[in-house]
């Protein structure tokens, strides 16, 4: 084994009668040993005597550290939860479940680049897991902070509520189309004021959708990896007339645009109408 042992359990977490064991070995800590990176897990089986090891597919970019075992509200057996860092701006966590004679992943939280805390969570404080947080503010997000709320439901994770930090309404149109445009793409679910700002961003509710491969196109676009977002935007007193262009690929380009009619009203400039232009191949 690699390092010191680090974390050691024996309990018979899938209730089959035959007890587990698990142990973590890594490198210490020791100013504080909750901080221990775990680089080897290992989950035997005590069958009767006879030691069998447990197959799992846990590797991957994320050191791991803060190994216990835990319950999950509503459920009988024992889990392990395992905590996740990249070693820079990003925490999360999984839950391993005992399956047969495999270790899988029951509970999942975790992303892998950019920023963000995402932690499981005792809300009425029963020694039983039932929900977990998670909390996002980079490029993924274009800087909208995110706060997700999950409960857990007999182990499945439903979506209660996201909380989104929207700013204040964009005054110029460029800024309008910019908003609109990210909030559509994050497509954020369970989100009151998301809901508020898009309606009053866009008027035309009957209108084309941003979404398939258009929500993919303009995700990369605004992310800025490979092409820069053309405006050509004309205005004429209260209207005005905005076509969008970017630029996919390298060797082979595509060309992705829309076009957008806005009116300014007393709550500002809107989106009247939008047409989707079909994609061209340069």
């Amino acid at each position: 084994m690699r390092g010191e042992l680090l974390f050691s359990a024996k309990q018979d977490l899938d209730l089959d009668g035959n007890d587990e064991i698990v142990l973590g070995y890594g490198e210490l800590d020791k100013e504080d040993p909750q901080y221990s990176i775990v680089s080897e897990l290992h989950v035997l089986r005590d069958r009767d005597g006879q030691i069998e090891e447990l197959t799992h597919d846990l590797e991957g970019g994320y050191q791991k550290l803060g190994f216990r075992l835990i319950r999950l509200q509503d459920l009988p057996q024992t889990f392990i939860y395992c905590g996740l860092t990249n070693g820079g701006g990003m925490s999360g966590f999984a839950v391993l479940e005992i399956s047969g004679d495999q270790v899988v992943r029951k509970v999942y939280s975790a992303a892998a680049t950019g920023q963000g805390e995402d932690y499981i969570s005792d809300n009425d404080r029963d020694g039983q897991y039932d929900g977990y947080k998670q909390y996002r503010n980079d490029y993924s997000t274009f800087y909208y902070s995110l706060d997700r709320t999950y409960i857990l439901e007999k182990g499945e994770a439903v979506l209660r509520a996201t909380k989104v930090g929207i700013p204040e309404y964009p005054q110029e149109i460029q800024d309008v189309i910019l908003q609109y445009l990210s909030l559509s793409v994050l497509k954020i679910e369970q989100s009151p004021e998301t809901e508020e700002r898009l309606a009053r961003l866009r008027i035309d509710n009957a209108g084309a959708k941003i979404n398939g491969e258009d929500l993919a196109g303009w995700r990369e676009a605004l992310e800025g990896y490979h092409s820069e977002i053309q405006f050509d935007i004309k205005q004429d007193g209260l209207e005005a007339e905005a076509s969008l262009t970017y630029t996919e690929g390298d060797k082979q380009k595509k060309e992705h645009a829309m076009h957008l009619h806005l009116v300014k009203t007393d709550a500002g400039w809107q989106i009247e109408e939008l047409e989707i232009i079909p994609d061209r191949v340069l």
